[in-house]
């Protein structure tokens, strides 16, 4: 998750978070302590490694420029 820090993200989670959400699309901040910390259009929102079930990046003209040269 570091490598795509500033990537936009959907991720879903094994478990609900504490408002029951288990589906979030965000900008990935930042990892740390074994937890994602991504930007959505709520707020910040930390999600346990440990309860992800699915991660993928979202397709943006940013992301496709950065992999443009691979």
């Amino acid at each position: 998750f570091e490598k795509y820090k500033g990537f936009e993200a959907k991720l879903e989670t094994d478990t609900p978070a504490e408002n029951g959400q288990r589906k979030f699309r965000g900008v990935i901040k930042e990892m740390e302590n074994n937890t994602i910390l991504i930007m959505t259009d709520e707020g910040e929102v930390e999600i346990p490694l440990n309860t992800l079930a699915k991660a993928k990046l979202v397709m943006t003209d940013d992301l496709i420029k950065a992999t443009a040269n691979l």
